[in-house]
């Protein structure tokens, strides 16, 4: 079970009214609301999730006594709840300077973060994330790779690395961590997307081809997939549809068959 406490951060012999305040101070922080439309909404959904549950228990005085009853007043319980409050709130300006795409201040909120405590995985993630959105992608891996080290298993973390190491080419590893993202996640039609344009560039038309047609059953509007629908992959080239005629088209499926089955 969480150390409730910990969740919070707040000392053992908190008053309600203090437990209070900074259940408050933490939703604020931390409504996902603050950060729709970008990655690290899972992240904020998390932890008002672990808030929340903390919450339920030590703001309610008859559930507080007994959890306190049980094995957790057994521990040693050692605090910085100062350290945790302020680490809590550089992460939650961090989320909040991603969303807004200010890539650098985000990079600083999560270095001092980091220079907090250095053992969590939060500060990595969301420093990983901006790194790739600075095309820093060599640092964005190092910092998701540490993030997974200190026990981040959030999809997001695995998708951004995918996508980091795509952008250096590194294809094999893409289709590595994104098949990675769906498992602790889902099958998002987005990551489908990606997982098929990383086989594409493989060249393993038969994994791309069925993954497309998956992609096709679950979210036939996609509009990665309505743009993929509208070229021909001639080799290591797609060429728009609009621009050739039917038999051309036709033909260059041909070419493309014969230098297929020449491989083989």
């Amino acid at each position: 079970m969480a150390n409730y406490y910990e969740v919070l951060g707040v000392k053992p012999d908190a008053t309600q009214s203090e437990i209070r305040k900074r259940y408050r101070e933490l939703v604020s922080l931390y409504h996902p609301d603050k950060h729709s439309n970008n990655p690290l909404r899972e992240l904020a959904e998390q932890k008002m999730k672990e808030i929340n549950e903390a919450y339920e228990v030590l703001g309610t005085p008859e559930k507080r006594e007994e959890y306190d009853s049980g094995v957790h007043t057994e521990r040693s319980y050692h605090y910085s709840d100062r350290a945790s409050q302020n680490y809590d709130i550089l992460i939650a300006n961090a989320t909040e300077s991603y969303s807004q795409r200010l890539w650098g201040k985000t990079i600083e909120y999560c270095t001092q973060a980091i220079a907090i405590d250095s053992s969590r995985y939060e500060a990595f993630g969301i420093r990983g994330i901006a790194q790739s959105s600075q095309n820093n992608h060599s640092k964005a891996i190092e910092d998701l790779e540490t993030a997974i080290r200190n026990g981040g298993q959030d999809d997001w973390i695995f998708a951004q690395l995918a996508f980091s190491h795509a952008e250096l080419g590194n294809h094999a590893e893409a289709i590595t961590y994104i098949k990675k993202a769906m498992q602790v996640g889902s099958r998002e039609p987005n990551y489908l997307a990606f997982l098929a344009i990383q086989y594409e560039k493989l060249g393993s038309q038969t994994e791309a081809s069925n993954t497309w047609n998956e992609l096709r059953s679950v979210d036939p509007n996609n509009e990665t997939l309505k743009q993929r629908d509208q070229v021909w992959k001639v080799g290591g080239a797609y060429v728009n549809k609009k621009d050739v005629g039917t038999t051309a088209a036709a033909c260059a499926t041909c070419i493309l068959c014969d230098l297929l089955c020449n491989c083989c």
